[in-house]
């Protein structure tokens, strides 16, 4: 039987995240967790998947903070319902070579077991954090169009 999630512990574990203390981190991760963050890994290389608490905490403590170091996490939203939880927040923090401040939004879809995430999806908005961390815009106008996939599909008017 799934136990429910609370707000409390949402908001606990993304303070714990800023922190950088492996072990209060730690103390919110099953040992076989699954953490993805969508991104280009080329340019946001803290972006990717990992397995396991151990290859979690090396990319939240360690690998993480050597390109780009999160100094806040603002929860603007969260919505529980038993075991899972999704949220949509803000992350503020620092380009490790530039020290620019970069900020883009992100929301993540979290599984808990017996109070302990087990999965962690993040989907950011990655073309934002990418030109932020580029330092510049990223240009488009040579871009093909877009191949269609078939007929558009009509959507009813409400």
């Amino acid at each position: 039987m799934a136990t429910s999630v609370s707000h409390e512990l949402v908001r606990a574990f993304f303070e714990a995240r800023v922190s950088y203390d492996p072990v209060k981190i730690g103390a919110f991760m099953d040992d076989d967790i699954e953490w993805s963050m969508s991104g280009p890994v080329d340019i946001l290389r803290y972006a990717g998947y990992r397995r396991g608490r151990e290859a979690v905490l090396h990319g939240l403590v360690e690998r993480g903070p050597a390109i780009f170091k999160p100094t806040d996490i603002i929860v603007d939203d969260i919505v529980v319902e038993g075991d899972k939880a999704i949220t949509r927040t803000r992350v503020i923090g620092v380009q490790r070579t530039t020290g620019r401040t970069i900020s883009y939004q992100c929301a993540q879809l979290m599984r808990f077991r017996e109070g302990k995430l087990v999965q962690f999806r993040c989907i950011i908005d990655s073309f934002d954090a990418a030109e932020q961390m580029l330092g510049h815009e990223i240009d488009v106008s040579d871009t093909p169009a877009p191949v269609s996939a078939g007929p558009a599909i009509k959507t009813p008017a409400f």
